[in-house]
């Protein structure tokens, strides 16, 4: 539950993303979030942070990682063939 008064959703998002981060650090453990892509996002293969949809800036500040699952317009649907896109990644090795 993420209490408060916010103007807007992307703002309780935001702190929502806040808090899960504060949960990993103080507990030193994985806490992860799945998102949508925004709409500008459809049949591209290379899918970055600034392509999320709701809080981008809020998401992308308090991930460490951001992975992008694309796939590229096709002409048959049923194609499976997907493209992994690691837009940001500040994981420090050895920490």
């Amino acid at each position: 539950y993420i209490g408060g008064d916010y103007a807007r959703g992307d703002e309780r998002l935001g702190a929502l993303y806040v808090a899960a981060r504060e949960i990993a650090k103080r507990h030193s453990c994985l806490v992860y979030g799945v998102s949508q892509a925004s709409a500008e996002a459809e049949g591209i293969r290379n899918i970055s942070f600034d392509m999320l949809a709701g809080s981008k800036t809020s998401k992308a500040a308090e991930a460490d990682i951001v992975i992008g699952i694309g796939k590229a317009q096709s002409v048959d649907e049923s194609d499976p063939l997907r493209y992994l896109c690691v837009s940001k990644n500040k994981i420090i090795k050895g920490k």
